[in-house]
């Protein structure tokens, strides 16, 4: 079409403005380009185009839905959307009120609560009668998360410092949390009270909330506990002056932790 406009209508032609230019465009296809028999159908377009028209249908507009839509959560724990079913977290669903939020953005469906907090996506399907599925969603999440939390707290003795400092620690990552607390009981070492105390109390103090680093600041503390305590050997004692034992060089650094310091890290 770009052609036969081209070396039809603007061969040759003089350009004034764009005003004229599409007059001249009009009258030339009244006349020509829609009033002479086409060289491949050998009928004239605009005849065709009045014996057409009755029978065209409006264009649909394609809808991209961009806001957020309530739809409810069915008892399985999975929202129909278009004759197909996505799965949820278990215990999504709490009653025949349950209600969530859904976006959809290119080929992808955001699934969020009444409070708009973003809970899953999957892949929008084209298909019918599908179940779009997240095995990540068989899991009890929360109940799962407060086992783990209080595995961790048992071997961390459930001291108060140990209470306090896990929910710091889930305050600041509770994305992950879960993710830290499998980390912990996977990694852990056998620790004495006082490695625990003092190791709590350093990240608390210096705001770490990693699972790999408390597990490093804990065998720190054991380590050096466990060289500290070393006791020479009698036959040891025989063959060296008292007087020239002195401390572990690594435990003349080490502070005592006061745990006055410490009073209101948690508060």
């Amino acid at each position: 079409m770009v052609k036969y406009v081209k070396q039809n209508f603007l061969r040759g032609r003089n350009y004034v403005n764009i005003a004229l230019l599409n007059r001249q465009a009009i009258a030339w296809l009244e006349r020509t380009a829609n009033a002479k028999i086409h060289s491949s159908t050998k009928l004239i377009p605009k005849q065709q185009w009045e014996l057409e028209k009755p029978h065209l249908l409006p264009l649909k507009r394609l809808h991209v839905q961009s806001e957020l839509k309530p739809y409810k959560v069915r008892k399985d724990n999975t929202v129909s959307y278009k004759a197909n079913f996505y799965t949820l977290p278990q215990g999504t669903y709490k009653s025949r009120e349950t209600i969530v939020l859904l976006e959809i953005k290119q080929k992808e469906i955001f699934i969020y609560t009444m409070e708009k907090e973003f809970v899953c996506s999957h892949v929008l399907s084209f298909e019918k009668g599908q179940t779009i599925r997240n095995t990540d969603h068989s899991r009890k999440k929360s109940q799962t998360l407060e086992i783990y939390h209080e595995q961790v707290l048992a071997l961390f003795n459930k001291t108060e410092i140990a209470k306090n400092y896990l929910q710091m620690f889930r305050n600041d990552k509770s994305r992950y949390y879960r993710d830290n607390l499998q980390y912990i009981l996977k990694n852990h070492g056998d620790y004495d009270d006082n490695s625990i105390r003092d190791g709590l109390l350093f990240c608390a103090e210096n705001k770490i909330y990693n699972a790999k680093s408390l597990i490093d600041i804990l065998d720190r503390h054991q380590k050096d506990k466990e060289l500290c305590a070393y006791v020479p050997s009698d036959k040891t004692l025989d063959t060296v002056q008292t007087d020239v034992i002195k401390p572990h060089p690594e435990c003349e650094d080490i502070e005592t932790s006061d745990i006055n310091k410490y009073e209101n890290l948690f508060n």
